[in-house]
């Protein structure tokens, strides 16, 4: 009658007992916390007054998307009931909640031959920041998941192995790398680089150690 909504089934929900299914979930400890903490922050507004959520910057509202989709599942695991589910999607959609959080979502327009010039320079870089520079530009790897390829292990077992190892394949003058490595919400499966570029990145800091030897 009021035209008020004060929905109430968000309210009950049990913070610790959704932290526990988080942590049981998801790898690191910290992508779990925060997705209860934007929950507890935002989950009011989310359901009473989400045109507010607009106000929030990119980075936030991507992490709100987040943490109110998981809640859903949550609560569908909980309570058998995936309506909540579609609920949320339609609350995204209706108030464009997502819109524009992520650097994708935005056209950006470079000089003539300015991008060409700026991947020369990283090319002729020399050293080992030559050597890392190359191959983050070339496997599109974050800080984190070069660090795993560089320090793990590779399998002898080209197919059907799902050891935590490595395991590539070379083909022609191109390496096939596969790592399987799913933190938090970052997933790294596979990528494909020259096999000059691997051989110099996989090979940094052996060299160091044999001098010292």
């Amino acid at each position: 009658m009021t035209g008020q909504v004060t929905p109430t089934f968000y309210r009950n929900i049990d913070r610790e007992d959704m932290l526990s299914g988080y942590l049981k979930k998801y790898k690191t400890t910290k992508h779990a916390r925060d997705l209860v903490r934007y929950y507890e922050r935002f989950v009011d507004i989310f359901f009473t007054k989400p045109e507010l959520i607009a106000s929030e910057s990119g980075h936030n509202r991507a992490w709100i998307c987040d943490a109110m989709r998981k809640f859903g599942q949550y609560y569908d695991r909980k309570f058998q009931n995936p309506e909540l589910k579609i609920l949320i999607e339609e609350i995204i959609k209706r108030y464009e909640v997502n819109k524009n959080v992520r650097i994708h979502d935005r056209v950006w327009i470079a000089d003539d031959g300015f991008i060409d010039a700026m991947i020369y320079k990283v090319l002729e870089l020399e050293g080992e920041i030559g050597t890392i520079t190359r191959f983050a530009l070339f496997s599109g790897l974050r800080g984190e998941e070069m660090t795993y390829a560089h320090e793990t292990p590779i399998c002898d077992v080209l197919s059907g192995c799902d050891c935590n190892k490595l395991h590539l394949v070379v083909k022609g003058n191109y390496v096939f790398l596969v790592l399987n490595r799913i933190v938090g919400q970052k997933c790294a499966f596979f990528t494909i680089i020259p096999l000059k570029v691997w051989n110099e990145y996989k090979v940094l800091g052996r060299q160091a150690n044999r001098k010292e030897t």
